[in-house]
């Protein structure tokens, strides 16, 4: 009955601080607050995890193998406060820890790249290590659920092609557009599904989403996805669709993501998941991923291609989505338009394939 009580409490409190996070972003103080209490950072965890970083943290960086790859990520990782860069270390190899003592991480149990980026955040936000490591388990496992657990990219794809069928119903100009210029889906998603918004936007503005993903759970990440693509094509007369393939879709969404105004987006978002009916986001959502939870079952069988606007086969699209990924994470494409038509990727910059994300896909599985 206690617990009962508890839950009743539990979701009377985020119903009320739903209605309050999208009026007014919330202080410092009460920032913490609400991220610990949605991840379940409580006062025993933080006590306890912080003895585990005080005793263990340095045998845990010798002796853990990707510690140098991890470190690559941190020392290019922005708005990191004076010492919160082996905070951030400390975190990531934490947790990589963690999962090779227990449920692996991934077939190979390494850190993944982009792990760095959803680590950081709490850190900005102000947390200790210990509760800003709560945090990034969280929304491992509930805002990015399987993306970086799966050596296949199951539910990035899955969740690509949710993204893709959402602009499709929602977008539709958007999408004939992109389908016009042979540009993929997944190009615009990169930011929003991996990172949570964490590469493109300013700091202020990923706070402010962070708020609200917290709270709302992952359809969030869709909903802000869509609000800023309401705005991705130009306002005056359109292109005919000849032209669209010379519209600069990537950058342009580096650019409004990184200039926009975050109330403004999250009351649009807020439409979406609002908007009554057959078209709820939140069922919809579901809807999508059970219809396309299939391509998590035929690894075997190849990897289906994510997106229609595609015209090379599977295998060559999605060789080169993934060479455009690692350029992504090692500083940035100019626009994602190459990876579908055959041209020439952006090299990986080094790094070895066991740490890049996503990881490479494995000889004799076919793309």
């Amino acid at each position: 009955h206690s617990s009962e009580v508890s839950e009743a409490s539990r979701e009377a409190f985020l119903g009320a601080a739903r209605d309050l996070v999208y009026r007014q972003a919330p202080d410092a103080e009460q920032r913490l607050a609400l991220w610990c209490f949605c991840a379940g950072a409580t006062e025993d965890i933080a006590q306890r995890q912080s003895q585990d970083f005080l005793l263990d943290s340095a045998g845990k960086s010798a002796e853990n193998k990707d510690f140098e790859e991890i470190m690559l990520d941190v020392d290019r990782t922005p708005n990191l406060a004076q010492g919160q860069n082996m905070s951030l270390a400390n975190i990531l190899v934490t947790y990589c820890t963690r999962q090779s003592t227990g449920e692996r991480l991934s077939a190979e149990g390494h850190y993944v790249q982009g792990m760095h980026m959803l680590a950081a955040c709490p850190l900005w936000a102000g947390l200790s290590e210990a509760r800003a490591l709560e945090v990034f388990e969280y929304v491992l496992n509930s805002l990015c659920v399987g993306y970086y657990v799966d050596a296949s990219f199951a539910a990035f794809q899955r969740d690509v092609r949710v993204a893709d069928a959402l602009i499709a119903d929602r977008l539709p100009q958007l999408s004939a557009a992109l389908r016009a210029a042979g540009v993929s889906t997944m190009m615009l998603t990169f930011d929003s599904l991996l990172c949570l918004f964490t590469r493109s936007m300013a700091l202020k503005s990923v706070l402010r989403l962070w708020d609200v993903f917290l709270l709302e759970g992952d359809v969030a990440v869709f909903a802000v996805l869509l609000a800023l693509l309401e705005r991705l094509l130009p306002d005056a007369q359109l292109p005919v669709d000849d032209m669209w393939e010379s519209f600069p879709f990537a950058e342009r969404l580096r650019e409004q993501s990184a200039h926009t105004d975050a109330e403004e987006l999250l009351a649009r978002a807020k439409a979406h998941l609002d908007r009554p009916g057959e078209s709820n986001l939140r069922e919809q959502v579901q809807r999508l991923r059970c219809k396309f939870a299939v391509l998590e079952h035929h690894q075997g069988e190849g990897i289906v291609e994510v997106c229609k606007h595609s015209d090379l086969h599977s295998d060559d699209w999605w060789n080169q989505a993934l060479t455009q990924v690692r350029g992504w994470w090692d500083g940035g494409i100019s626009e994602g338009r190459g990876a579908n038509r055959g041209h020439g990727g952006v090299a990986s910059g080094g790094r070895s394939s066991s740490s890049s994300f996503p990881p490479a896909v494995p000889q004799g599985h076919s793309s």
